[in-house]
């Protein structure tokens, strides 16, 4: 069960759009809304990132901060009660570290698309970074989202311990008795029974409730581009996927299906590590 949902902003204007569907995201789960408004220094160009910052002193920073802190509230004056705005103020590339340092708590981590922020790096890096520290499930919005019941979600399955935790995180977010399509990506191997590997997820999700069924999509397309397509075809609610890392050494370097729906969602993506 959702009641409390931690989303981040780094502009009041830009990520007002956002704003304003997770206040109805909301009123929708009769969840709780925290927010964290993330003010960088000033940089030459936010395409520069996390290079090109410049110099401001702290008090001048701090006060940036301050105005764009009520720029947000202002945007959720009406449901005031029900959302909590706060917020950070660094250097760019510091900001990520400062909130997952902060080791905020919630059901739920909903970030918006790059459109919504000022510096998309700053968005990239902090999914990246709640990904792979927060252990909170995150739910990556398109812009203008509307969700609130999940009747109907696409797993993209390929079994792994990320993949065991999205599935954890689908179940409590999913409503009783929804449908839930298992999608796998690629070739079948040779000698491959005819039903679909990963059986047992089948079960597991039938036990629970759910309306469930399996799928091998395999169109030569990018992986996260079938996953997507099958998803919007089928009139989904939500696509979930394990945060997928290449190495235990360098785990910040995310798989590529990971990055490109970081980068572009079309549909509400869940994702957890």
């Amino acid at each position: 069960m959702i009641r409390e949902i931690l989303s981040f902003i780094d502009d009041a204007e830009k990520g007002a759009q956002h704003v304003a569907a997770l206040v109805d995201i909301g009123a929708r789960l009769g969840a709780h809304i925290k927010i964290g408004v993330l003010t960088a220094a000033p940089m030459m160009l936010p395409e520069l990132a996390p290079f090109g910052s410049l110099y401001l002193p702290e008090i001048a920073l701090r006060a940036d901060g301050e105005l764009q802190i009520g720029r947000a509230r202002g945007l959720v004056a009406a449901a005031a009660d029900r959302v909590d705005i706060w917020g950070y103020h660094d250097s760019v590339g510091w900001l990520a570290a400062d909130v997952r340092d902060s080791r905020q708590i919630a059901d739920l981590i909903a970030i918006g698309d790059a459109d919504s922020w000022n510096v998309p790096w700053l968005r990239r890096k902090l999914i990246e970074t709640l990904l792979l520290s927060a252990g909170t499930p995150i739910l990556l919005l398109p812009g203008a989202p509307k969700i609130g019941r999940v009747r109907h979600a696409v797993l993209g399955w390929k079994p792994s311990a990320q993949a065991n935790r999205v599935v954890h995180d689908l179940v409590a977010l999913a409503e009783p008795g929804a449908r839930i399509d298992v999608v796998t990506v690629g070739p079948a191997p040779e000698g491959e029974p005819a039903e679909l590997p990963g059986s047992g997820i089948k079960r597991h999700l039938a036990r629970h409730g759910f309306a469930v069924e399996m799928f091998r999509i395999n169109d030569g397309d990018e992986p996260e581009d079938q996953l997507q397509a099958f998803a919007v075809r089928h009139k989904a609610d939500l696509l979930a996927v394990g945060g997928f890392a290449h190495t235990r050494i360098r785990e910040i370097v995310l798989g590529g299906v990971t990055r490109a729906l970081i980068d572009s969602p079309f549909l509400p993506v869940l994702m957890a590590h």
